[in-house]
This record gives structure tokens, C-alpha cells and sequence, in this order.
């Protein structure tokens, strides 16, 4: 388990995060058949509003609805920090300060950081509108046509929401595939979900053009090498 004022220094210090709060913590509970109470809690990033549930651990019950129960409501609590806490570990790398000897002299400059936050969500409204075949042909010239078998998508209901997860397959890169991650999506069984499908693919293609600007196969996330608009 983690301890919360341990969860706090990490997700705070150790990342340069926005410290956290306690709003940015949410708890339910419920009663079942046989009138015992069970809990569960979440946690909204303050930095890209992706909401962490409660998974898996120690007495931890998944409802038919995929929600995660515990018996107390501190257990949920702790499911919740540990949920994050794998999440940050596997963007970030290890919360281990001593392979991070440069972490202190590695001051990100704020208003470069929020240009590019800003610049990310103007990218992902444009996505939602935009036809990734004729972004994807401006990448890979040889691939005259993104097929629809390049999108594989699921939904599931949690608390009587459905919400949506795609993938993405490059069959230019031998079917690579691309998952959604971050952006306000919910983190449940390992899996990034969204509010509708085409949010879901926004974030995938996001992904992909993210991988194709750090291997230098466009020239950022909106012009191709030649100049032209991806998304045009």
C-alpha cells in the first residue's frame, strides 16, 4: 500500500507536477444485498484531467459494472494511489530519485510547457475532425488507402455509463499498434476509455503522430516533411 503523504511527495515533488488537492479525490460508497458497505474512490490529474479508478488489490471486489469495491474506504484509497502511481511510473520512469540525479537542475520552462499544452489541445479538437487517411498517405506515401480494419474499438459500461477505447494499427509499420493514453481518458483495467469513439481515435492518432514526429517521419505533430498540413 502507499502511504498517502509518500503519494503526494511523488506525484508533487518528484515530477514537477501541479500539487494535488484534496477535490482532486473523489469517494462513493454503497450497500449490497446483505447490507454491508463497500467503497470505492477516484482521482482526477489536475495537470491532464485523466480520472484514475480504484483497480484490483488487496480485498478489492469488481462489480459486474467494472467497478472496483473495498471494504474500507482507505483500502479504495490506496488501490487508487497505486493505480496512479503505475501509470506515472510507466510514463515517466522510476520513482527511484537516485536514478534521477538530474531531476533537481531540470527546470521545464513553464510558459514553452504551456504553449505546448495548449498547442496538444488545439491538435486534438483538429483531430476530431479530421480524416486520418489523408494525414497517414502524407506519411506513407505507398499507402494509398487507411482501411477501416486499421481500427479495432471496445465499450464498456461503468455505472451505467458507456465509455470507449480504439486502437490504432499502421499498416505501413507492419501493424503497430497505437493505444489512447491520457487526455481526460479514464485508466480501468489498463486501458485508456473515452466519452465517445471518435475521442478515443483522436487520442490514438494523437499517439501515432506523436511516435512519427520523434522518429523524424514528419516534421511535428501538423506538417509533413514536404511542408504540407497533416490535417488539411
Amino acid at each position: 500500500q502507499i502511504d498517502p503523504d509518500d503519494f503526494i511527495r511523488f506525484y508533487s515533488k518528484a515530477f514537477g507536477l501541479k500539487p494535488i488537492k484534496n477535490r482532486d479525490f473523489y469517494q462513493k460508497q454503497c450497500l449490497n444485498s446483505a447490507g454491508e458497505r463497500w467503497f470505492t474512490s477516484a482521482f482526477k490529474c489536475p495537470n491532464d484531467n485523466t480520472i484514475y479508478y480504484a483497480e484490483k488489490g488487496y480485498k478489492s471486489h469488481r462489480s459486474p459494472q467494472g467497478i472496483y469495491w473495498y471494504p474500507e474506504q482507505k483500502i479504495a484509497d490506496s488501490a487508487t494511489r497505486s493505480v496512479v502511481v503505475a501509470a506515472l511510473r510507466s510514463k515517466e520512469g522510476s520513482f527511484d530519485r537516485r536514478k534521477r540525479k538530474d531531476l533537481d537542475c531540470d527546470v521545464p520552462d513553464a510558459s514553452r510547457e504551456k504553449r505546448k499544452k495548449t498547442d496538444n489541445k488545439d491538435l486534438l479538437v483538429a483531430l476530431k475532425k479530421a480524416n486520418f487517411q489523408n494525414a497517414y498517405v502524407k506519411i506513407f506515401p505507398e499507402q494509398q488507402i487507411l482501411r477501416k480494419s486499421a481500427w479495432k474499438f471496445q465499450t464498456i459500461d461503468i455505472d451505467g455509463t458507456k465509455i470507449h477505447n480504439a486502437t490504432f494499427m499502421s499498416p505501413a509499420e507492419k501493424n503497430i499498434i497505437y493505444h489512447p493514453e491520457g487526455h481526460g481518458g479514464i485508466l480501468s483495467d489498463g486501458k485508456y476509455w473515452y466519452e465517445d469513439e471518435r475521442t478515443a481515435k483522436s487520442v490514438a492518432f494523437f499517439i501515432f503522430l506523436s511516435k512519427m514526429a520523434k522518429m523524424g517521419k514528419i516534421a511535428d505533430l501538423h506538417y509533413s516533411l514536404d511542408g504540407r498540413p497533416l490535417l488539411s
